[in-house]
């Protein structure tokens, strides 16, 4: 199972290996450096969050299946399952060592939210009466982020925070989607996501400000734009899609966004998106065939410095107010 666009224990000791790739001849000084990520080798994988201390968290596809993993600075990975489900994807977590997940159960047909402890049991996270919950986020007070539906993929999903004794502090709708997918957030209450209008599997971006205004992010000449993640600075990170079908790395700051691609991965793929992004301006994410998924997973450091996008690269205006 992959849930649309990346939405959506046993516990092993490994090792990880992470190789660099020289930036292009003439790279201005300053300008992000790539880090393309193994976890085994030969398994494709899908980094989806970077914590503060760089710790990375997503998924690969390995001789035993699908399986999380949480790779440290240190190079060190431990694996993440979901003994008695399948098609686990591990998604974000925070600074004390949580992280959230789906996984699906053949037990009850339903995909379920989880979030890992630091001790590495797992905690359900499912919204009653859901057939689908998606835990996206989880920030350091607690806070989980996640979206609900019972209708098919992607559509009819509501998002909503909840806070660490289990109760809801608010829903997230955008005006007149059909479907509102939050996938990351900050201290301060923004977020970043997609949503959906009726009849359209087409992505729109948006984020929600700390003033809780709803903004669409819409890339010029973009069929489609996807946001999964926001740091305390507001910076956003995603993909926007051209006419051609092509993917490309989004990166969003202060109403302007920024086309920021890490190069051709060691597999040949030059689709790429961005899945997550750290306060200290170093992103994940991955370069894939067609369509988002398994891949080349890669670390960018240096994205984001104070004001600078990408050693200087120019944005253009793409923030527009919501539907009516």
């Amino acid at each position: 199972m992959k849930i649309r666009y990346c939405l959506p224990g046993v516990l092993l000791a490994g090792t990880c290996a992470l190789f660099s790739v020289e930036p292009p001849a003439g790279q201005r000084h300053g300008s992000p450096k790539t880090q393309w990520i193994t976890v085994c080798p030969g398994c494709p994988n899908n980094p989806f969050g970077i914590t503060e201390n760089g710790t990375i968290s997503g998924i690969a596809n390995t001789p035993q299946g699908e399986r999380g993993f949480i790779l440290s600075r240190k190079g060190e990975v431990t694996w993440v399952d979901t003994p008695g489900h399948v098609l686990i994807e591990l998604l974000k977590g925070n600074n004390r060592g949580q992280f959230t997940g789906v996984y699906y159960s053949n037990a009850d047909f339903r995909v379920h939210g989880f979030v890992r402890e630091r001790d590495g049991a797992l905690r359900d996270i499912t919204y009653p009466g859901a057939s689908t919950t998606v835990a996206s986020a989880i920030n350091d007070s607690g806070e989980i982020l996640a979206s609900y539906s019972n209708s098919p993929v992607p559509f009819g999903y509501v998002s909503y925070v909840q806070r660490p004794w289990g109760s809801i502090s608010e829903f997230i709708r955008y005006p007149g989607a059909d479907s509102t997918i939050a996938l990351g957030f900050n201290a301060r209450g923004e977020m970043a996501g997609v949503f959906l209008l009726a009849n359209s599997y087409a992505l729109h971006g948006f984020i929600r400000t700390r003033r809780n205004s709803l903004i669409e992010v819409a890339f010029p000449a973009a069929s489609e734009v996807y946001l999964s993640d926001i740091n305390a600075s507001g910076t956003a990170v995603g993909f926007w899609r051209d006419a051609e079908g092509a993917f490309h790395g989004l990166v969003y700051q202060d109403r302007h966004c920024y086309t920021v691609d890490p190069g051709t991965s060691p597999n040949g793929y030059t689709n790429t998106t961005f899945t997550s992004i750290n306060n200290s301006g170093d992103a994940v994410g991955v370069n894939f065939p067609l369509y988002p998924g398994d891949g080349d997973g890669f670390m960018m450091t240096g994205v984001i410095r104070g004001t600078n996008v990408a050693g200087g690269k120019q944005g253009v205006p793409c923030a527009i107010p919501p539907l009516p």
